[in-house]
């Protein structure tokens, strides 16, 4: 890809994505062969004021190996540091750049899920303060993809690399409106576009959703916090950022015990490193009380033993066939794309940032309001053309949102 389509994206992702702030702090993650990339990324951010940038590049054998070598006594340590760097980094307000595209998208899959559990859940409590600040929209956060020879491969099937890469790209150019004169103010207009959809679910005062198809019938509650996000998150001195680049969601934060009924699962999502395929939830009381998959049904077993909670919902997104995203007819392997090809739902930790009035309440406040606290977010995507999704509202009407897998409002 030629450098001034990079330049122009790297300038996207710093002032759309984190709404680089001049003085600002900065960590950018991401693959160890996503250098070249990063080098450019540094520069535009240095030109735009950065004060500090931290790089964390990381090739997948990072944890591989850890998880097939080390000493099983030593899988549940976290460097000693890490909360007080945490610490550190939620009161100086840095921002985090995370780069989407492994060189190994398969790497993990021989990886044991027995012992992958223990380190991921030794990671999750440590870093939980971390990720309660993403969620809130204290800490300014963006998630960006960036081709691979690897990722393109598993995407398109050729072992044409070079080629499949460029198609990769090409394909990503117009969904990051990188074909656009001007990407910030086309990004600007499309969070327009997504905040008049949230005001007209607003003006609903829903109090559940229906999922509804052919192998779907899920009753998903509201609580009287719950409320519409999308697009950009503001933080509490009103600066706004787009925590998902691209994105094509709106979405809210559910009452996680109260959900009931069954749904499908319509694309692969990764769960501890393995693509769990053709999945299926039951759920009873807010809780999954059965579930099944055609492929890696064991991550799911892992991924609800690392944390209770995980059972739970705590997000439910709608996204229709209109995405762009959506339109490529592409199952792309990422969650960052295929959740925003597709109405998802995410079983784990709510988003704080989708809840009214609860900027002064304690962890136990926002639990009795029925936001979920898992240390886990994992979302699964559940759209398809058949699916409809109808909004019961609290004064007893019903509208319907989704139809033949596109918006009805």
């Amino acid at each position: 890809m030629n450098e001034n389509i990079l330049e122009k994206y790297a300038k996207l992702i710093l002032n759309v994505g984190i709404n680089l702030q001049s003085g600002q702090n900065l960590i950018i993650k991401g693959d160890a062969c996503h250098w070249d990339f990063v080098t450019i990324l540094q520069k535009v951010a240095y030109q735009n004021n950065a004060a500090i940038i931290k790089t964390e590049l990381t090739p997948p054998t990072d944890l591989t190996n850890r998880v097939k070598y080390q000493k099983a006594e030593y899988l549940n340590r976290t460097p000693s540091y890490l909360e007080h760097e945490i610490a550190t980094l939620i009161k100086e307000k840095w921002a985090f750049i995370r780069l989407e595209g492994s060189s190994d998208p398969d790497a993990y899959e021989s990886l044991d899920q027995s012992r992958n559990a223990i380190l991921e859940k030794a990671y999750r409590e440590k870093s939980s303060p971390l990720f309660g600040a993403y969620m809130s929209g204290d800490c300014h956060w963006t998630i960006a993809p960036v081709p691979t020879l690897k990722w393109a491969q598993k995407i398109y099937g050729s072992d044409d690399t070079n080629n499949n890469t460029q198609r990769l790209w090409e394909t990503l150019i117009p969904i990051l409106r990188l074909d656009h004169e001007s990407p910030t103010l086309a990004w600007q207009k499309h969070n327009e576009m997504l905040a008049q959809r949230i005001t007209t679910l607003e003006r609903f005062n829903l109090e559940y959703l229906r999922f509804q198809s052919l192998e779907t019938d899920l009753k998903i509650y509201l609580s009287r916090h719950s409320k519409w996000a999308g697009g950009c998150f503001q933080d509490a001195q009103g600066v706004r950022f787009n925590p998902n680049l691209p994105t094509e969601e709106i979405f809210t934060t559910p009452d996680y015990r109260k959900t009931s009924g069954h749904i499908l699962i319509t694309r692969p999502v990764m769960v501890l490193g393995k693509y769990v395929e053709n999945a299926w939830f039951e759920f009873s009381n807010g809780q999954v009380v059965n579930y099944k998959a055609s492929k890696n049904v064991e991550c799911l077993d892992k991924f609800f033993e690392i944390d209770k909670q995980a059972k739970y919902l705590g997000e439910v997104a709608l996204v229709d066939l209109t995405s762009p995203i959506s339109k490529t007819n592409t199952i792309f392997h990422s969650i960052l794309l295929d959740e925003n090809a597709s109405c998802h739902i995410a079983l784990g930790r709510g988003i704080t940032a989708a809840l009214k009035n609860c900027e002064n309440m304690t962890k136990e406040e926002i639990d009795a309001i029925g936001c979920n606290h898992s240390l886990l977010h994992t979302d699964f995507m559940v759209g398809s053309k058949e699916l409809k999704v109808d909004g019961y509202c609290c004064d007893g009407n019903t509208v319907s949102i989704i139809k033949d897998g596109h918006f009805a409002i």
